[in-house]
This record gives structure tokens, C-alpha cells and sequence, in this order.
């Protein structure tokens, strides 16, 4: 799994995926985490190395999180970016570290979500899943996202106008065999884009539920037609292909492929990733390395 944020160079992939509950369980697009392996942490490394020289860069990323019992308490992410010269003396040119908590209704849904004291989301549930949730900014301002559903329960649509008007920017969600394959992107009633994706076999996501969700919104600044916003923490599996379709301003649309991971995975006897490594690339005189390591509070690594 690939992440924007993480590996810099890759446009985030997009996926969503939801079921039907039974009666008395939280749905589950609106459970806080829905893997069954609990991640503890991802690392992500990218090394870029200069052949016959000293000269590098190491790129490290690190996503932590904390749990009692099986709800997630926090969050922590760490980015840092060290660049070794020619005479191997080191420069710092990134090093940032932020820290998310997590409240939680007597029931167990997601509640708010907070640093250092200040909410930064907020959900509102209604009949046991998520029907709003409000990007809190600093100046006290918000943006509210309203979501609907489907008959079997599975996520509808995702708009920033609770009754869809001309001015609405909308998410919708198509579904088959049980996969999100379909989102489309609209302004109002205008079809601007679509992504059509393809899903690695046997190789589970263990960023799904609600509470990645409001991670990546809030990384987003709140905006969920970005691109960082990483719609993939409500897919039980990882994303392999995506095609983006935009709207060429005559009804039909330019297509092209937008993301393909060449990543190799290992998985533990649950079928989430423990590890994962791409081929080398060599451009000129510079490789580069990525890898990435996964670890579970209550699954084998």
C-alpha cells in the first residue's frame, strides 16, 4: 500500500468498499477500525543514491498508533528527510512530527477528533453509521460532508450539500462482486472524471475504517476533492490499477492510467502485508530504493 504522503513521488490510489451489517453491529462503513489485524506502525523508506559517491538522500516516514483493547486512542506521524553530501556530512531538510486523539461515543462510534487539546473533526451518527462529518479549521470555520447509502448499506455518495445542489461537489461509489470498481467526481449535475480500479488478490488493507478516513481528510486539509484524500481506508483490499477518466468538455473523457504499484508483498497468515519492496530504479548516475514495513498489535508480522 502506497500513500501519497508517504512515498512523494505516486499519486495516491482510491478505493472504497462497504457491506452490510448485521442487526446490532456498527455498520461497516462506519466502524473505527475495520481490519482485522490492528496496525501498529508503517514505516515507508526511499533512498536515492548517487553511484560512485557519497551522495544520498534517505526519505522516512512513520505511522504509529496506539489502541486499548481494539479502539485506536492515537496517532502519530513523523516525516524525515536527511541529504548526505559528497564529504558524508548530513543535512536535515525535513523533520516534522504531529500527533491525532480519538474520542468515541458510549457505543463505540468515532466522536471526534483532536491535537493537543483542539478538535480538528467531528462526526455525527444517525441509526449507527456516520451521516456528517465537520472539518474543524483553526480560525473556527467548517466544512461539513454528508454521506449517503445504499440499499445493502454499502457507501453511496460523499457532498459537501446535504440535498445535492447545482453547486455540490459530489463523490458517488458503483460496486460489483462486492468491490468499489467505480467513483465518479461531479460539480453540480457535471460529470468531471471517474476512476475505475483494479484490486491486488489476497493482499488485505489494514489502513480501512472510519478513523483512516478522518485521518486523511483532516492531512488534506479538509478538502475531499483532493487527491490526498486517500478514499482506499474503506477497501478491505489493496488498490493494484487505477484509470482516471476527465471529462473532455464534449461527453466523452481522456483516459489514462494514473497508478499502477509494482510493490511485492509479504503477508502474515491473515493476509495483510508485512512487508513490502519495489525493483530498484535507475535514472543516470541516481537509484532509488522503497520499502516498507508493517507491524500489528494482535497479528504475527
Amino acid at each position: 500500500m502506497i500513500k501519497l504522503r508517504t512515498l512523494f513521488l505516486l499519486v495516491p490510489f482510491l478505493a472504497m468498499l462497504s457491506c452490510s451489517s448485521d442487526d446490532g453491529e456498527i455498520p461497516y462503513f462506519s466502524k473505527p477500525v475495520e481490519a482485522e489485524c490492528s496496525l501498529s506502525s508503517l514505516v515507508t523508506t526511499l533512498q536515492y543514491t548517487e553511484n560512485g559517491s557519497q551522495r544520498k538522500q534517505i526519505i522516512t516516514s512513520k505511522e504509529e498508533y496506539t489502541y486499548t483493547d481494539t479502539q485506536m486512542n492515537s496517532y502519530v506521524y513523523t516525516n524525515r528527510d536527511v541529504f548526505t553530501d559528497s564529504a558524508g556530512v548530513d543535512t536535515v531538510l525535513t523533520d516534522i512530527s504531529y500527533e491525532f486523539e480519538f474520542a468515541y461515543s458510549n457505543d463505540g462510534l468515532l466522536q471526534s477528533v483532536s491535537n493537543v487539546g483542539n478538535e480538528l473533526l467531528r462526526v455525527k451518527p444517525v441509526d449507527g453509521r456516520v451521516y456528517s462529518m465537520s472539518v474543524v479549521f483553526s480560525n473556527s470555520e467548517e466544512i461539513e460532508y454528508f454521506f449517503t447509502y445504499d440499499g445493502a448499506g454499502k457507501i453511496a455518495s460523499i457532498s459537501n450539500e446535504e440535498s445535492n445542489l447545482d453547486s455540490a461537489l459530489t463523490v458517488t461509489f458503483a460496486y460489483q462482486d462486492g468491490l468499489m470498481t467505480k467513483m465518479e467526481f461531479y460539480f453540480g449535475d457535471e460529470n468531471e472524471a471517474y476512476q475505475e480500479y483494479t484490486y491486488f488478490d489476497g493482499v488485505k488493507n489494514p489502513n480501512s475504517g472510519i478513523n483512516f478516513f478522518a485521518i486523511t481528510l483532516i492531512e488534506a486539509n479538509g478538502f475531499f476533492y483532493s487527491t490526498n484524500v486517500d478514499y482506499e481506508v474503506f477497501s478491505t483490499h489493496l488498490v493494484k490499477d487505477i484509470v482516471l477518466g476527465l471529462s473532455n468538455g464534449d461527453g466523452g473523457f481522456q483516459k489514462d492510467f494514473i497508478y499502477d504499484d509494482t510493490f511485492t508483498y509479504t503477508t502474515n497468515s491473515k493476509g495483510y502485508p508485512t512487508a513490502g519492496a519495489v525493483p530498484d530504479e535507475v535514472d543516470g548516475d541516481i537509484k532509488l530504493s522503497a520499502n516498507q514495513q508493517f507491524s500489528y498489535v494482535n497479528c504475527d508480522n
